[in-house]
């Protein structure tokens, strides 16, 4: 959640830890997409990340594959304890790239359905794969979401576990509004159970 406050948006730490699915996710696109997208392409992938949070899916993926990937944030303040400074999500995770060198990522802004966010990717090579780990908890954002991800991709891929049950309605809104056909599976992995779901979004070109 993104609370309000008097003097604008500001973050909770909500992002600010690894989420359960993240690491099964990453060994799933490690392991049966990226390899497969790479041999098609001819070249490491261009991947976009929806709110990367400390940027374990995406940074993990660029170390692991080499793919290149571009992991995203909306820069919103936060605190980690009571009287420290304020920093900015997007610093914090692009402090996290940095610390783990990975030479083929690169955090940049991107608050889902903002349109200045979004021109500033236009004059930008398109990706090739979206990715995003538990970004559904919240369905107030739902539309903004799909907006942003019908801007961005042909072919996308979430994982998440289902937390209250309203998930599909954003699935429902990406097909109805935007085009995607929509296949999901079981996600199998540590501290995950049959919950959780890795979902494939594709619109036909």
């Amino acid at each position: 959640k993104q609370p309000k406050a008097k003097k604008g948006r500001v973050a909770d730490r909500t992002g600010c830890r690894p989420w359960p699915v993240a690491r099964p996710m990453l060994e799933h696109l490690r392991t049966d997409v990226i390899p497969d997208l790479e041999r098609d392409l001819g070249r490491p992938p261009r991947v976009l990340e929806l709110g990367s949070g400390v940027g374990l899916l995406g940074i993990g993926l660029a170390l692991a594959t080499g793919a290149e990937v571009t992991l995203t944030d909306p820069g919103l303040p936060t605190r980690f304890s009571k009287g420290a400074d304020s920093i900015s999500t997007l610093e914090f995770l692009r402090r996290n790239v940095a610390l783990n060198d990975a030479p083929t990522a690169r955090a940049e802004k991107l608050l889902w359905g903002d349109a200045d966010d979004l021109d500033a990717f236009s004059d930008k090579p398109p990706f090739d794969l979206v990715v995003a780990s538990e970004v559904l908890y919240e369905p107030s954002q739902y539309a903004a979401l799909a907006e942003t991800l019908a801007f961005f991709a042909t072919d996308a891929i979430i994982g998440y576990k289902v937390r209250h049950g309203r998930e599909q309605t954003f699935f429902d809104r990406c097909a109805d509004e935007h085009g995607f056909r929509v296949s999901s599976e079981p996600l199998a992995g540590e501290k995950l159970s049959k919950d959780a779901v890795l979902a494939t979004l594709r619109r036909p070109q």
